[in-house]
């Protein structure tokens, strides 16, 4: 399917799966999950970034690679080059721990700055997840997510293959806590 036919349908899914009636629906097939996973192949994600803005302007844009870029300057290069190398066989306790500016909690903030706004949040440029450590679903899980009155949209870079969603093309990727718009 070309990328002009494919993001029409897409974006048909995306705008029918948030109506508000259709919120408890997302619960059930989410498995108690509040996001829908909007699922693109990595090599057009300035294609489908570009229209999202456009057609989802008043939403709330969290982009993951600024918020990297952030996590890494609260602690400047040096500190955060010695943690890294320090926990590279843990990543996890560099990325998702207690630290206020990590960057697993600067995602978190800033989904409860869009909720506190009334805007619906979507995740972009979530490729800038890989090596980190931190997955959809440890994201997805979090109760701001599942407690939140707006769904999130997770833009989500991946393939499906024989019914398996592979993020980034290579990673098998959890469908749990989330409904698929692909």
């Amino acid at each position: 399917m070309s990328f002009l036919t494919d993001h029409k349908k897409k974006l048909e899914d995306l705008r029918t799966a948030l109506q508000s009636s259709n919120r408890m629906d997302l619960k059930r097939r989410a498995n108690g999950g509040n996001t829908l996973l909007f699922v693109y192949p990595p090599e057009e994600e300035a294609d489908y970034l570009a229209l999202i803005k456009e057609e989802f302007s008043d939403a709330y844009f969290i982009d993951v690679a600024k918020l990297f870029v952030e996590a890494i300057d609260s602690t400047g290069w040096e500190t955060f080059k010695e943690a890294f190398h320090a926990y590279e066989n843990d990543l996890n306790k560099l990325f998702n721990n207690k630290d206020d500016n990590c960057l697993f909690n600067l995602i978190i903030k800033e989904i409860q700055t869009s909720l506190k706004n009334n805007k619906l949040p979507f995740i972009i440029r979530s490729g800038a997840l890989q090596g980190t450590e931190i997955r959809n679903l440890n994201i997805m899980e979090h109760k701001v997510v599942l407690e939140a009155n707006l769904p999130l949209v997770f833009f989500y870079p991946a393939i499906l293959k024989n019914n398996e969603l592979f993020y980034l093309n290579d990673h098998p990727a959890s469908r749990y806590r989330c409904d698929i718009i692909n």
